[in-house]
């Protein structure tokens, strides 16, 4: 934890309407979370690791050690797995179909989205910017307010 943030937090006092919500935003601002990271474009050219950060931005965190434990990377996952492979691997009913809608939007997303190209579309360059000038306006607006409680 930064010195200088909590000290600029601390400085702020009742002016800060939301200390936890500024301290996340300058936090992720500064060290996004790990999870947070750009997948490759194209699935069936990721690793294990990618797959498994996949596996948790559809909250199916239960799944990425046996996931690992398999070797499931994005061939195998997008290619060559089918509904019955995941009977050994998910036993329970409901989150073996919540596994198959996120795999099928997964395979319809490659299929549809020119898969070959890891370049950026506009729609994510005008929402990573839109995302940058929020977390910029919250920068800037705790930094205009003076420090040293009254």
């Amino acid at each position: 934890r930064s010195e200088g943030l909590d000290q600029l937090l601390s400085g702020m006092g009742a002016a800060a309407s939301s200390e936890a919500a500024l301290r996340s935003a300058l936090v992720t601002a500064i060290h996004p979370p790990a999870d947070g990271k750009r997948l490759p474009r194209d699935p069936r050219r990721w690793k294990i690791n990618h797959v498994a950060v996949w596996l948790r931005q559809n909250e199916l965190n239960v799944l990425v050690e046996p996931f690992k434990e398999n070797c499931v990377d994005g061939q195998v996952l997008i290619e060559d797995c089918q509904e019955e492979d995941f009977e050994s691997l998910v036993t329970f009913v409901p989150l073996r179909r919540k596994l198959k809608r996120c795999l099928e939007a997964l395979k319809y997303q490659a299929d549809h989205e020119g898969a070959d190209s890891d370049t950026l579309s506009s729609l994510e360059i005008h929402q990573g910017l839109r995302q940058l000038n929020e977390t910029m306006q919250v920068v800037a607006s705790a930094l205009s307010r003076p420090l040293g409680g009254g």
